[in-house]
């Protein structure tokens, strides 16, 4: 007799169903802001979403040890190893709001370097969403206090 999966595996895969469809949403901005999505593949108990690889994570930064990594919020720890790309990261954000799309899980791990540019990954705890503007859309104050106040340290 097959085991059914869990309640919590089958929500993850339900999210990740979820994210294919933001990624069709976010097509324009695929391989420039975020990954290419070449497919969703998968049967009863194993599910995959294929896209392009576009780097490694900032949590893979080898010269801090795991205590200064644990000091600061993840995206607070990104700004402050490469602060550099906080605009870059704002405007792609940005970008994926004015396509309608909440990534709702800004942290280090989902951010990722290729060729010099920093990018989003990891859409799974996204959403659509109508976003009301640069100045009163919660995701994008928060990342532009964040962002902006490592910048300038």
């Amino acid at each position: 007799m097959k085991s059914m999966p869990s309640k919590s595996r089958l929500r993850k895969m339900g999210s990740r169903c979820c994210s294919t469809k933001l990624y069709e949403i976010l097509s324009d901005l695929q391989g420039q802001c975020i990954p290419k999505f070449y497919g969703f593949f998968g049967s009863e108990h194993f599910k995959a979403l294929v896209m392009e690889y576009m780097g490694h994570s900032v949590t893979n930064i080898s010269d801090l040890s795991i205590h200064q990594r644990c000091a600061f919020s993840s995206v607070q720890f990104f700004c402050l190893i490469i602060p550099w790309h906080s605009h870059q990261l704002l405007e792609e954000l940005c970008l994926i709001h004015e396509h309608g799309v909440l990534h709702a899980d800004l942290r280090a791990p989902n951010i990722v370097l290729q060729n010099g540019s920093a990018h989003f990954i990891d859409f799974s705890h996204g959403r659509e969403h109508e976003c009301t503007g640069r100045d009163t859309c919660f995701e994008l104050i928060d990342a532009r206090r964040i962002l902006s106040n490592r910048s300038r340290q």
